[in-house]
């Protein structure tokens, strides 16, 4: 009896395995039985106010931030029907990724991530200067781009949303060359790209950073920890103090330029969103150019040291002929070098704002 039970137990198991697969085939997924929606998930938190480093602090900026953290669409659709206008907005901009080496809290110590590094960020934050949405993109699907939420990249692709921070251009270029999976029309093209990097003397080899910015214009006390920097963000559950990090470092650009809007009204400049995009972004290249001409330039960089090698054995072997040669190869690459150089980021006057820097 015993026996025989056993066996009516293994041909039942068998049975439901098969319905289970063929449920799974019409589905069109053979890797898990969990519905996608099971996955998504939507937190709230709210962060408390930055510590002023003066009495000169705006009022402003001295309140509670809303943060929402998710990987879902309904959520960033909410998100950005409560705070992006219908014509011209200007959005705080940031995004992090997992460091090749994350710093191990309980070891204290540094450690390669436990999952292999993949292109692309693992969060991506969007902020106004009262609420900020940080969106864990690495556990959307497969963490590819072609999974990337469609409201989240409508928003980044939409040229009447402005999106500020500093060195928007190295994260514009990481969105670009995220894994699509095979797909290039999947690829995540960021537009209307406002770097602040140009205030305060900042300049384009030295631009000036968030919390630079924070201190000199909104008078607040940014506190960045490398540690927290270089953390594990690829991780489903993101920490509060890591959550709290990602979405003060876009809050801090959307503030900022809150406060230099107000700035140039009260000196009878515009920098509303509509001026900003005309003005500051003006036209600016498409991604597609962008990263094509930063590839061609490493591209060229590597031609330029293979030559300084060559050339060092042409002169010892005294052939000057090859040497002469070689050189104005160079010279003609180092041109090439020249006109591929990056578009500047625009630099702002104090002045413009009433302020002095």
């Amino acid at each position: 009896p015993g026996f025989a039970l056993q066996k009516n137990r293994i041909k039942s198991l068998q049975k439901n395995l098969t319905r289970r697969d063929v449920r799974q085939a019409e589905n069109g997924s053979r890797k898990s039985s969990r519905s996608p929606s099971s996955s998504v998930f939507t937190n709230v938190r709210v962060a408390p106010p930055l510590e002023p480093v003066s009495s000169s602090s705006l009022p402003d900026c001295t309140g509670d931030l809303e943060i929402i953290h998710t990987n879902g669409n309904r959520a960033i659709e909410r998100w950005l029907m409560n705070n992006v206008s219908s014509s011209a907005s200007v959005l705080g901009f940031d995004l992090e990724r997992t460091p090749p080496l994350i710093w191990d809290k309980s070891r204290r110590s540094w450690r390669r991530p436990p999952r292999p590094p993949r292109d692309g960020p693992d969060c991506i934050q969007l902020s106004t200067p009262t609420s900020c949405i940080v969106v864990h993109v690495a556990s959307s699907g497969d963490g590819s781009a072609r999974c990337c939420p469609p409201a989240l990249r409508a928003v980044l692709s939409d040229a009447t949303v402005a999106k500020a921070g500093v060195s928007v251009r190295n994260d514009a270029l990481e969105l670009y060359r995220w894994d699509c999976g095979g797909d290039p029309t999947t690829r995540v093209r960021l537009r209307s790209r406002m770097d602040l990097g140009g205030c305060l003397g900042g300049t384009d080899a030295v631009p000036v950073g968030l919390g630079t910015l924070s201190s000199n214009v909104l008078g607040l006390d940014l506190a960045k920890s490398r540690r927290l920097a270089m953390s594990d963000w690829g991780r489903r559950s993101l920490t509060t103090n890591q959550v709290l990090y990602a979405a003060r470092d876009a809050w801090v650009a959307a503030t900022v330029y809150q406060a230099l809007r107000g700035a140039a009204a009260e000196n009878g400049g515009d920098w509303s969103p509509a001026a900003v995009l005309r003005d500051v972004i003006g036209r600016e290249r498409s991604m597609d150019e962008v990263h094509l001409r930063a590839v061609t330039r490493k591209a060229v960089r590597k031609e330029i040291k293979s030559i300084g090698s060559a050339c060092n054995a042409a002169m010892l072997g005294s052939d000057k002929i090859e040497r002469e040669r070689l050189l104005r190869h160079r010279r003609d690459l180092q041109n090439v070098m020249g006109e591929l150089r990056p578009d500047p980021i625009p630099e702002f006057c104090g002045c413009d704002f009433g302020l002095d820097w």
